[in-house]
């Protein structure tokens, strides 16, 4: 949050038992600046994780990118303003890569990814890969991506521009973050995770 007075659901997280750290701009209450450094600090020591996040565009960027560098799965709920919400105007395009979007660990398999596969899956997203991408609904095809399978660097075309749209994408307000082994962090509102659940989340 900009200020203290942004922060919300700093106590339903808490009444829930999960770990609360939050993160305000002007540093009024908790870590003073943006809700990704104490989600990079959380992350720090290297063990396993698994983050999710709400928020503007810029925050999620910033989350994308830190999960790819960390090699960590991470699911991004998005905002977009939405005309219909049906997806008959096409106003809420986003670009994901022109590929199918496999499971962390491979189709069908429920083993734990490993760094090798991570950094594979983030390639196509990260800025300066090959452009070559399609379109999917926010309103539609979401709410949530996994960071591998949204471009957030590359600007989404005007609406109505008649862009194709698939399946997987986002809407949120408030801003959060968490990582989902007992850490988490807020921005525009308060965030956290259940201890070994991965359930982290921002209002």
């Amino acid at each position: 949050a900009r200020t203290a007075d942004g922060l919300l659901a700093e106590e339903d997280f808490r009444r829930l038992g999960a770990p609360v750290q939050l993160a305000t701009d002007d540093g009024s209450r908790g870590h003073p600046g943006t809700v990704v450094d104490p989600l990079e600090a959380a992350l720090a020591d290297g063990g396993r994780a698994l983050i999710y996040a709400c928020g503007p565009a810029p925050m999620l960027r910033a989350v994308q990118a830190l999960a790819a560098r960390r090699l960590v799965p991470a699911w991004l709920s998005l905002e977009e303003r939405m005309a219909c919400g049906v997806g008959a105007c096409l106003g809420c395009p986003v670009p994901v890569p022109d590929a199918s979007e496999p499971t962390p660990a491979g189709p069908g398999s429920t083993v734990w990814p490993t760094p090798a596969r991570m950094a594979e899956l983030y390639r196509p997203v990260a800025p300066g890969a090959p452009a070559a991408h399609r379109y999917k609904l926010v309103c539609v095809d979401g709410p949530v991506f996994p960071a591998w399978g949204v471009i957030l660097h590359a600007a989404a075309p005007a609406a109505g521009s008649g862009a194709g749209a698939g399946r997987d994408a986002g809407a949120g307000r408030g801003a959060g973050a968490g990582a989902g082994r007992g850490a988490g962090a807020g921005s525009g509102s308060a965030a956290g995770a259940g201890a070994g659940a991965g359930s982290a989340a921002g209002v």
